[in-house]
């Protein structure tokens, strides 16, 4: 990336965009809504991400699924990759298998 009439070169790194894209959707199949509302309408380049309420995750999911998805809605990286969200999910889904 380049910025315009900036000599400087940045190279920006989306390793770890599908996981936090994974997390955005984990949580709203978890609860129906979406973790924050019009994120990031409205906020500048340095912005945060708006604080997150996961009570009622934390109500009705098993805690480490819970863990998961909040490592995955972070501004912080790395987030887990695509490999260890997979071996995540696995174990619980071996321990609370789906009623069929």
């Amino acid at each position: 990336f380049k910025a315009p009439r900036s000599g400087d070169r940045k190279k920006l790194d989306y390793t770890y965009q599908p996981s936090f894209a994974l997390g955005v959707i984990f949580f709203e199949l978890a609860t129906g809504r979406l973790p924050f509302t019009n994120y990031p309408e409205g906020r500048g380049a340095n912005s945060s991400l708006p604080s997150i309420d996961y009570s009622l995750m934390e109500r009705n999911y098993d805690p480490r699924f819970v863990s998961l998805v909040r490592s995955l809605i972070t501004e912080h990286t790395p987030r887990p990759l695509p490999r260890d969200i997979i071996q995540a999910l696995e174990i619980l889904t071996k321990e609370h298998p789906f009623a069929g």
